[in-house]
């Protein structure tokens, strides 16, 4: 039921961000992407990001009704796709954490951007995790974020002096 639950979640926050990543192209939007001089690396950037939660969608339709431990370990190609996902998610979430941090903007957009990526992580931990290993794989994966998001904030606070 629990995996249920935040499949349906993450199925609309799916729909949510490709929405929103069509909105970014509307010329009446005033909210800042990450800035790069050469449009076209932002629309191969936007693909990329698009084809991977395609990708993830059909993945969470396809096991729906399945359980975790029915899912089996992860497959190459579910590991090259969940981190060209981060890897193509980095440069919005790194602008709207530090829009958040300077200014308080963008709190929603980091989190909705970012979302996904911890469902798939809570995924991922499930289906490699054994009863005994279980809150040690949560552990490390809790701690990562954490140790990623103070190293860029205290990065930020360096560069804001």
């Amino acid at each position: 039921m629990r995996k249920k639950a935040l499949n349906i979640a993450e199925l609309l926050i799916i729909g949510l961000i490709i929405c929103g990543i069509d909105g970014f192209y509307d010329s009446r939007s005033s909210i800042p992407r990450f800035s790069t001089p050469n449009d076209p690396i932002r629309i191969i950037i936007d693909l990329i990001i698009v084809g991977t939660l395609l990708f993830r969608a059909i993945q969470i339709i396809w096991s729906f009704k399945k359980k975790y431990t029915e899912l089996g370990e992860l497959k190459v190609i579910e590991q090259v796709v969940y981190a060209t996902c981060l890897i193509s998610l980095m440069p919005d979430l790194s602008t709207w954490y530090q829009w958040n941090y300077f200014v308080g903007l963008y709190l929603y957009l980091f989190i909705i951007f970012l979302t996904p990526l911890l469902l798939w992580t809570i995924e991922i931990v499930e289906r490699i995790s054994t009863k005994s290993n279980k809150i040690r794989n949560y552990g490390i994966a809790i701690i990562s974020v954490v140790i990623l998001v103070i190293g860029y904030t205290i990065y930020l606070g360096i560069e804001n002096q």
